[in-house]
């Protein structure tokens, strides 16, 4: 029988919903989600679809938590950015820089909740980012980029050791005195702004530090796991440094259970994951092997630190253990030298790119759990592909048995992809090694979760959108005919002949347009470079196996046939899009 879940989203994108949802059904959990319009963002020239303000509503979010605990649920996890700011964006830009009433009561609430009976409640916040929201409040790309300059900056060293209070008047002065050093460099000096105002820089100032106040007054009242991550940071000291070592060490003064790591819009997964680990009271050992030679560089520029260490973060707060034996293998492909391949394919690189793969088949044949993360750059897959040079994603299609993985990924941010693999792969296993049998809405689940993560990561976001999109799809969204410039509805509205009203999950009558054209590329495109990526990753996990229990050696089904339809782009940004799974 499956366990009921709440989870309160960071907002309406899939990487926030549809994942969450099929790793959670995959382990077990019948999740539950507040309304979508009570959860949703939409960006600059988007009408929200329920006459209401651009950002969720935590007031009608709060109401429908306690009514699941009113009908039984007892596994919660909720993002505070929603509750407070109605979403990821708008905790980077609230409505105000101070905390009110709203925010107490919404505190009080979440104390009185968590301190119920047989509750498990776990809570996901971030260190506000460096940079603003494109297209959002009025904010564009330049603001954007004006903004991480900005943050980028390291501040005035401060003594860390008095963040270590379990007084919270203590850690507010603490708080006003990281504050009090925003605008000044590492010796004092008043920063440069550039283009930004002062009154952008104040508001920028002032909503960090409600950031911080908000959630010293979580960590003081509110038991419960915590799970803070880092909004697109760097891999240097900035803005960002002493609010993350305000929170490691208020944490540890307070002794609430707690992580810190890069990854914010999948942490919800990580979330899920120790979840999952707690329930069973287990901690999966993993072994992580490393394939490339640049393990201890850092990550990519919107990390905190090395690949390694956050490798190591990620597994933490899972709730798993690193180990040299483990119950499962994390395959981890580095980062490659881009300079090397612009001009020939590095044999070393290549060898490297087989070995994972090699070692992700003998996994399989021995019945080894294995995850797989591609953490080189971006632009080395692409120039990879265009170049004709072996890549880690052909290679996995043409030889590995994908429905067999625990979990794969290469989305977005390295961080991204390993909030990911890790989330939806760690909680599987242990769904397969510690949980209940014969569960097929669970099996289900995990066809929906690696058809997810195959088709999109490697279809699409390595792929059909660097070569065939520019031309195609990313044209209505982001250059000159799309919202960015004119807003996008009234372009659609005027490229709608035929077309009387929308369909149910269309937001406009010509969204249409973009999403035809969207399936055309995924689904039905020929091309050197792209080969009909995504109906190859269908003939192999259709065509394949699952394994449905780990308890006595490994039981395994066949995969039932997917079909794949309703290609979308949420937000009208070519950066994300969402499809329907359906099996036979």
């Amino acid at each position: 029988m499956q366990r009921m879940l709440a989870f309160v989203p960071l907002d309406q994108r899939p990487v926030c919903v549809d994942r969450v949802k099929y790793a959670a059904g995959a382990a077990g959990f019948d999740v539950q989600m507040p309304d979508m319009d009570d959860c949703a963002l939409y960006l600059d020239g988007q009408t929200p679809k329920v006459p209401r303000g651009i950002n969720g509503n935590g007031d009608r979010i709060l109401a429908w938590l306690l009514k699941m605990s009113e009908a039984g649920c007892r596994h919660f996890i909720i993002h505070l950015d929603q509750m407070f700011a109605g979403g990821l964006a708008g905790s980077r830009f609230p409505d105000t820089t101070e905390i009110g009433e709203k925010e107490e009561s919404i505190i009080a609430v979440l104390v009185e909740l968590a301190s119920r009976k047989d509750h498990r409640i776990y809570f996901v916040d971030t260190v506000m980012r460096l940079a603003s929201t494109a297209n959002y409040k009025g904010y564009g790309l330049a603001e954007y980029h004006a903004f991480r300059e900005y943050g980028m900056h390291n501040r005035m060293p401060m003594d860390e050791s008095a963040f270590f209070t379990p007084d919270e008047l203590e850690a507010e002065k603490q708080i006003d005195r990281i504050a009090a050093l925003y605008g000044l460099d590492e010796e004092g000096k008043t920063l440069p702004t550039g283009t930004l105002t002062d009154a952008q820089i104040n508001l920028y100032h002032g909503f960090r530090r409600r950031k911080l106040l908000l959630i010293n007054r979580m960590m003081q009242h509110c038991a419960g796991t915590y799970f803070i991550t880092a909004d697109d940071s760097c891999p240097k000291p900035t803005i960002m440094t002493a609010e993350m070592a305000f929170i490691e060490k208020r944490m540890q003064a307070l002794k609430r259970q707690h992580v810190l790591c890069s990854d914010t819009d999948c942490s919800g997964l990580l979330a899920l994951t120790r979840c999952v680990n707690d329930l069973y009271g287990v901690s999966p050992r993993v072994r992580v092997r490393y394939f490339g030679h640049q393990a201890d560089d850092f990550a990519d520029e919107f990390d905190t630190g090395t690949l390694r260490e956050s490798v190591n973060m990620h597994l933490l707060g899972a709730g798993a253990a690193v180990e040299d034996e483990g119950d499962v293998e994390l395959l981890i492909l580095t980062r490659g030298q881009q300079e090397i391949l612009q001009n020939q394919e590095d044999k070393e690189y290549t060898r490297q790119i087989r070995a994972l793969v090699a070692a992700a088949c003998e996994n399989i044949r021995r019945s080894m759990p294995t995850i797989i993360v591609d953490a080189s750059n971006h632009e080395w897959m692409i120039s990879s592909w265009r170049h004709g040079f072996c890549n880690l994603q052909d290679e996995l299609i043409s030889k590995v048995e994908l429905s067999r993985l625990m979990a794969y990924s290469n989305w977005n941010t390295v961080g991204n992809s390993l909030g990911i693999a890790v989330g939806t792969g760690i909680a599987r296993y242990t769904y397969l090694a510690y949980g209940e049998e014969g569960d097929q809405s669970a099996h289900r689940a995990f066809v929906k979760s690696i058809t997810f993560s195959c088709v999109k990561d490697i279809a699409y976001n390595c792929r059909n959108k660097e070569v065939l999109f520019p031309w195609t799809f990313a044209h209505w969204v982001s250059h000159d005919m799309g919202w960015a410039r004119f807003g996008f509805y009234r372009q659609m509205m005027a490229h709608a002949p035929g077309r009387e009203k929308c369909e149910p999950w269309e937001s406009c009558d010509g969204e249409h347009l973009v999403n035809e054209q969207l399936e055309r590329c995924m689904l039905h495109n020929a091309g050197r470079e792209y080969a009909h990526c995504a109906r190859r990753i269908l003939e192999n996990l259709s065509g394949g196996s699952m394994a449905v229990s780990l308890k006595d050696g490994e039981k395994t089904e066949s995969v039932p046939g997917i079909r794949l339809s309703r290609f979308r782009c949420t937000l009208y940004r070519h950066f994300e899009i969402g499809f329907d799974i359906e099996l036979e």
